[in-house]
């Protein structure tokens, strides 16, 4: 192993399972010190502590911190103990997600709070506590986890959807602000297999006559390499950047578009604009 973030303090939330266990086991392969976290202890996926077990067991360092991060408060909990525990945090990889289903007119106001609490409110507090130690190193990397429903809206998932948009554009403010100090900010929309992404298609199974099986699993797995290597040493200039990871399609593919929107191809995927979010480097956030 090249162990490119070989001393590195890393802060992944979110990691007792699935995109995040796959992101903390491969930081901390990486060389990378990592603190695992998740709401609480227990689940039948495993949690932090599970994870923080395999990398010690590994000849890792881990430490597993259970914290609710989208409150101020759990987020003020992880970042002090992770600085208390390995003394700086460099890389923060925000993968806390909760959700819930829902069409606009059906979904409450407390379960659209709880839904943008974890998947949005959760990057910000995080970022909060463990920026102005990155400021003050002059370096840091911050990964920002989004998803396909972000880029693309989903049928029953307006909350989802929402915050999960709203991680794109919290990213592209936080690269415009702290580019300066030598802080990176990216954004990933997985395209994985997970749980909870088989959950959601078979719940777009009933909400639409269009057929999105996947031809392919894609794991947690395939998502750890792209996240490691935005927080190393070797992409100091990608950031503001929103990629897909892998580049295939989704488990959980958006609902169709109105006509216009959109085209779809012979072989069933659907071809939407815009594509993408604008490349920015960090040079241009320097610019006012």
């Amino acid at each position: 192993m090249a162990e490119t973030l070989k001393g590195k303090g890393a802060v992944v939330t979110g990691s007792g399972r699935n995109i995040g266990r796959a992101i903390a086991l491969l930081m901390a392969q990486e060389g990378a010190r990592v603190v695992t976290n998740n709401r609480a202890p227990g689940g039948g996926e495993g949690d932090a502590g599970t994870v923080a077990k395999e990398i010690s067991d590994a000849g890792g360092t881990a430490t597993a911190v259970f914290s609710d991060v989208s409150t101020m408060e759990g987020a003020k909990q992880l970042t002090q103990a992770a600085l208390d525990t390995h003394g700086a945090i460099d890389i923060l990889v925000n993968n806390a997600a909760f959700s819930t289903r829902g069409d606009v007119d059906v979904i409450t106001g407390e379960q659209w709070d709880e839904v943008l609490g974890a998947c949005l409110r959760s990057q910000f507090a995080c970022a909060r506590y463990a920026v102005p130690g990155m400021k003050a190193r002059g370096w840091g990397r911050i990964i920002n986890v989004s998803s396909r429903v972000g880029l693309y809206g989903f049928a029953g998932m307006a909350a989802y959807s929402a915050a999960k948009a709203g991680t794109v554009g919290l990213t592209l403010a936080m690269a415009h602000e702290l580019g300066k100090f030598g802080i990176t900010a990216n954004c990933i929309a997985p395209t994985a297999t997970t749980s909870r992404g088989d959950d959601f298609a078979r719940f777009a199974a009933g909400r639409t006559t269009v057929s999105h099986a996947p031809s392919a699993k894609r794991l947690p797995e395939h998502i750890a390499p792209l996240v490691t290597y935005l927080a190393s040493e070797a992409a100091p200039r990608a950031t503001g950047q929103s990629s897909t990871a892998p580049a295939v399609r989704s488990p959980c593919p958006p609902a169709p578009f109105p006509p216009g929107a959109c085209t779809q191809r012979a072989n069933g995927r659907w071809r939407s604009w815009p594509r993408s979010f604008p490349r920015r480097s960090a040079r241009s956030c320097h610019r006012r």
